[in-house]
């Protein structure tokens, strides 16, 4: 089988509010592609620079997901999902893009 149970997956079809990682994910790559394409129009790009910007990117999400779970932990809780957390996170690269 798949290793999911139909509970969990039944529950995945039938709650649409239920985040997934799709939209941050397609922004946070568009983000990075925009992002180089506007430092390239001023003639300042480098290969280096997609790179560089995905990480720092990255890594500010997962400060943002570490200071969100110890926020909700010490608001009494501390059972929130880490994929939850970051897929609400990654929503703010939807405006920037």
């Amino acid at each position: 089988g798949s290793g999911m149970s139909d509970e969990v997956v039944s529950d995945f079809i039938t709650d649409v509010s239920k985040p997934d990682l799709y939209i941050p994910l397609m922004a946070y790559v568009t983000y990075v592609l925009l992002y180089a394409l506007t430092r390239g129009t001023v003639g300042e790009f480098q290969p280096e620079l997609m790179g560089s910007t995905a990480s720092f990117a990255a890594i500010l999400l997962l400060l943002e997901v570490l200071g969100a779970k110890l926020g909700f932990y010490v608001g009494g809780a501390p059972n929130i999902s880490w994929i939850e957390l970051t897929a609400y996170g990654g929503y703010k690269y939807v405006s920037l893009s």
